[in-house]
């Protein structure tokens, strides 16, 4: 058992966490009790401009498959990029230090390809309420 134990090696606690988990008095405690964590970050704190700069060229591929990937052959699955920088989060009040934090970004083909299909379909649907605005106008309703 003890040979076991060394082969085992220490385990360090990893918190993980919702958006719920990255409020800046979370962090700074967490940061203070040396707790590793991991958490999705909220878009107050990530907005769009900043995935946008995201070079998905420049990202690391990762070894992955996803479980409903499986079966499919390799042309078909989707693949995972995984981006790494670090960002600075101030508190509310002056007194309180910066807190800076390891940001990771994982792009997946796979539900950027959901997402593109998920704006066609919305798009194609807004293009047919304005073609029935369209042919309803001079109308007796509009």
């Amino acid at each position: 058992m003890e040979a076991l134990a060394t082969l085992a090696g220490e385990r360090r606690f990893l918190m993980v966490g919702d958006s719920k988990l990255v409020p800046y008095p979370n962090l700074r405690a967490m940061i203070e009790a040396n707790v590793t964590f991991i958490s999705p970050a909220s878009k107050s704190y990530v907005g769009a401009d900043v995935l946008a700069r995201c070079d998905h060229d420049s990202a690391f591929p990762v070894d992955y498959t996803a479980q409903r990937d499986a079966n499919k052959s390799i042309e078909e699955r989707g693949s995972c990029r995984v981006l790494e920088d670090t960002m600075v989060i101030g508190g509310k009040k002056k007194s309180d230090p910066d807190l800076c934090l390891r940001r990771v970004f994982v792009y997946s083909s796979a539900r950027a390809g959901a997402a593109q299909r998920a704006r066609e379909k919305k798009l194609a649907r807004a293009r047919g309420d304005l073609e029935r605005l369209g042919r309803g106008i001079g109308g007796r309703y509009y």
